[in-house]
């Protein structure tokens, strides 16, 4: 039969092996908040995103989708272009800080699915399109890579001819 000090010891161990392994649990919980907090910190520019772009006019024109590609260097772009293309930048890296939280799953999946569609959108934008390329180096292979295939998709689905402007019409369906 163990004596008492054996029976102590046991006991001790066994409460440092649950404190450490409490510990470590506890590490591991605030680790995961701590990501999330950050998601939660880089995100938070979206609404200064957003209000930015309906409050600076030079942005409006992102939405103005066009199959035409951008040829010239950054100097050499107008300060129009150049105040979209920043923009966009800004976007480009809020858009891998959610597709990056969805992928180590702080975040649900389907989050990333909105910001992959407003990717697509920006995509009919030159401006856009040219911000990938210039920014490519910057971010992971990975994710350049699907930002490419969102800008692919955009691109095709503008040039379909069920994208075509709609004729304004009146009555029963006469052209105005």
């Amino acid at each position: 039969m163990p004596d008492a000090s054996m029976i102590s010891d046991w006991i001790q161990a066994i409460g440092v092996t649950a404190a450490l392994v409490f510990t470590a649990m506890e590490f591991r919980a605030r680790k995961k908040e701590q990501h999330f907090r950050n998601y939660l910190d880089g995100i938070a520019g979206f609404i200064d995103d957003t209000r930015m772009l309906v409050e600076i006019k030079d942005l409006h024109g992102l939405y103005d989708y066009s199959t035409a590609d951008i040829t010239a260097s950054y100097p050499e772009l107008s300060d129009v272009q150049r105040t979209r293309v920043h923009y966009c930048d800004l976007i480009i890296a809020r858009c891998e800080t959610v597709w990056l939280a969805a992928d180590e799953g702080w975040v649900p999946k389907a989050e990333w699915q909105y910001w992959k569609t407003w990717m697509r959108q920006l995509g009919g934008s030159s401006e856009f399109r040219w911000t990938v390329e210039w920014v490519a180096d910057d971010y992971s292979e990975e994710f350049i890579s699907l930002v490419r295939e969102e800008v692919k998709i955009a691109v095709q689905q503008f040039r379909s001819p069920a994208n075509q402007p709609l004729q304004p019409t009146i009555g029963a369906g006469a052209p105005i």
